[in-house]
């Protein structure tokens, strides 16, 4: 089972009520075939962007769900067949799975650059001269 998330708008010709009543529907509809998570958002009115189906308001609504594949296929009909949804979308949600093997060459490669780091800088200090010995050097040329 893969975890989801269903945003939608519903039509604004319902009240509140009616839009909360609609969201705990289909909330059930989707508990007969998915296991219900508990992120949820009640419906609010929003003002679109754009108008949809002549509307320029609807209630924007969402939760999550885990189901299989095909399972969240059947559901999708459901909501297209649905006409007092005007907009969904059924997101995967993504799990961050970080391999130990990368981390730990990567940690692996950054001690090698610091050890190179540390090695240039001793072979390229330059070596400290006396002011004796740069006087002398100068009254042989000179």
């Amino acid at each position: 089972m893969k975890e989801y998330e269903l945003t939608y708008l519903i039509t604004s010709s319902f009240t509140k009520e009616e839009a909360e009543n609609h969201h705990e529907k289909l909330k059930k509809d989707f508990s007969k075939k998915a296991k219900l998570s508990g992120k949820e958002q009640a419906p609010i009115r929003r003002v679109l962007a754009y108008e949809i189906n002549k509307e320029g308001e609807a209630y924007l609504a969402s939760f999550g769900f885990s189901a299989e594949e095909e399972d969240v296929l059947t559901l999708e009909d459901d909501l297209r067949k649905n006409k007092d949804i005007i907009r969904h979308i059924i997101t995967k949600k993504r799990t961050r799975v970080i391999k130990q093997e990368r981390k730990r060459g990567a940690k692996a490669e950054d001690k090698k650059t610091e050890e190179k780091k540390k090695e240039v800088k001793k072979t390229s200090a330059p070596k400290k001269t006396d002011l004796n010995s740069i006087d002398e050097k100068i009254e042989e040329i000179a």
